[in-house]
């Protein structure tokens, strides 16, 4: 009986433990964000939040990459790929090569031309981010250039973070996870979007 106890005790510590170093681990990432506040739409209602990362799926790619005593050679991978509020989409995954990172940004798509789109060029995305509108009124698909391969935004799952006191400290924890359809920039970007959704009927 004493044995049975003792080890469920060690059991505790060591779980006591584990979750201690992975809520350290969260907000040591969460540190990295950096405020911009992103309208967004879930369930047809428009919404706000400042700390955030957007995942945008993940997806089958084909990298070209040299390792040492090696050709360049191609690498086939599964990469996450997340737009986060700091202002850059992060491509991270894995290969038979072990851990990999890639490239990625956003770009624009439609039957007479195509070009890399930056984030504050970006009016509203819309249509589970399927189309977006860009400042200058151009409207077309929404892809996220991976190294040279165009993938489809999917997953859509929104992931906020709030400032909390840490022991002192301020840091950012994660809130909660929200589907999202449309984001913008703006107020009146993100009705806009929503407009233009209920219009093309999605």
């Amino acid at each position: 009986m004493r044995r049975s106890v003792r080890y469920i005790l060690a059991v505790c510590s060591v779980l006591a433990v584990l979750g201690t170093t992975f809520g350290q681990m969260e907000i040591y990432q969460s540190r990295t964000l950096l405020e911009k506040t992103l309208y967004y739409v879930s369930s047809g209602k428009i919404a706000q939040c400042k700390y955030w990362s957007l995942h945008l799926g993940t997806h089958d790619v084909t990298l070209r990459r040299k390792f040492p005593g090696e050709d360049t050679t191609d690498l086939d991978a599964s990469m996450n790929l997340a737009l986060i509020s700091s202002g850059y989409i992060s491509g991270s995954g894995y290969s038979a090569k072990g851990k990999v990172d890639c490239l990625t940004g956003f770009y624009f798509v439609d039957e007479d031309t195509s070009f890399s789109l930056p984030l504050d060029s970006i009016e509203y995305a819309y249509q589970n981010l399927n189309m977006v509108k860009t400042n200058r009124g151009a409207v077309g698909y929404l892809r996220v250039d991976v190294e040279g391969k165009k993938v489809r935004p999917k997953s859509l799952l929104l992931t906020v973070y709030k400032m909390v006191d840490h022991y002192g400290e301020k840091v950012l924890r994660k809130a909660v996870d929200i589907n999202i359809s449309a984001f913008a920039h703006t107020k009146e970007g993100i009705r806009k979007a929503l407009a233009a959704s209920r219009a093309a009927g999605g």
